[in-house]
Formats: structure tokens, C-alpha cells, sequence
């Protein structure tokens, strides 16, 4: 938007603030805010942007605009970058690719490791098991590491077993 100062007419950009509150009624949802609103949508829609249960021509306007503020363009929208997990039993984290330790994705940080996992879409609570009560990471691979990997390998140990599973908590977005 360009002020009057600057020779413009004063007008916001319409697109742009659509965008913003569309984005803050997507995080009221996944915050889990109470109202009467969020239980509507949660009964008709859950909280799966991706499923494809529900035909389009079924959902309202104002959803379809919640999914694609969150898928924009190819892949993830901006607002999905944004957001981090907080670990709890692993049940929706995606362990190579969402964000949920340190500030980028365990798929970009280990590459190589990420090519030679058996599951690439597995949730964190499928990359371990619990040992009476304790929570142990059990990676699995398509083939028997190199040196070089299996270094590598202890690093991303290292990195995960700063954060703990915990077994009646959920998983949420920050």
C-alpha cells in the first residue's frame, strides 16, 4: 500500500490482508482454541488440511482458503514453514520432515541418512519403542551404513535424544 505521502491512494492490498487473517483463524485452529466456531469446523473438516475425504465442492469457501494458505504455490505455504512441533508421544510428527528439532528438518539436515532410511514418512513414535520406561530410538535402513554414515548416524542420535518422547502428551504446533 502506497500513503498519501508517497503518492498513493491509500488503499491496502486486499490480497495481503486476507492472507493475515486467514492465517490467524488457521492458528486459532491448530492452537486448539475453544469456541463454538472451532468445534464446528473440527466436526465437519478434523484438523487434516490433506484430506481428501471431503469433496471440494463440499467445503465452504472460507476452509479451502484455511488449506491454501497453508499449501501455497508447489509443497507448504509460508505459514506452514513458520511453524515448529513441540514433541509429545510422536503421534503426528513426521520425523524427517517436520521441524521439531532445532530450527530446520532432520530430512535437510541429513541428507544422505534421509536417501538411506526404510521410511521416509514415518512419525517419530515410529523411529523408536519403549523399553519399560524408556523411550529408545530404533532407526531403520535399507542397507548396512558406511563409516562415514554410521557417523553420522551417531550425530543425528545425538541431536534427537535431546527431546523426549513422552507417552500421554500430545504433539503440538508452536
Amino acid at each position: 500500500m502506497e500513503s498519501y505521502q508517497e503518492g498513493g491512494l491509500g488503499i491496502k492490498d486486499i490480497r495481503k490482508l486476507n492472507c493475515a487473517l486467514v492465517a490467524k483463524w488457521r492458528w486459532r485452529l491448530i492452537s486448539q482454541e475453544k469456541g463454538k466456531w472451532n468445534e464446528v469446523l473440527l466436526s465437519k473438516y478434523g484438523l487434516q488440511l490433506d484430506d481428501t475425504r471431503i469433496p471440494v465442492k463440499y467445503q465452504s469457501w472460507w476452509w479451502r482458503d484455511i488449506k491454501k494458505i497453508c499449501r501455497e504455490g508447489e509443497g507448504e505455504g509460508w505459514f506452514q514453514e513458520e511453524l515448529r512441533w513441540k514433541l509429545g508421544r510422536g503421534d503426528k510428527i513426521i520425523f524427517w520432515e517436520d521441524v521439531w528439532v532445532g530450527n530446520t528438518s532432520l530430512k535437510t539436515c541429513f541428507q544422505r541418512l534421509y536417501t538411506l532410511t526404510a521410511n521416509q514418512e514415518q512419525k517419530v513414535e515410529e523411529a523408536g519403542v519403549w523399553e519399560g520406561s524408556e523411550w529408545q530410538w530404533r532407526l531403520q535402513w535399507r542397507r548396512e551404513r558406511f563409516e562415514r554414515e554410521s557417523e553420522m548416524e551417531r550425530s543425528l542420535l545425538e541431536r534427537v535424544s535431546r527431546t523426549f518422547v513422552k507417552r500421554n502428551v500430545n504433539d503440538t504446533q508452536v
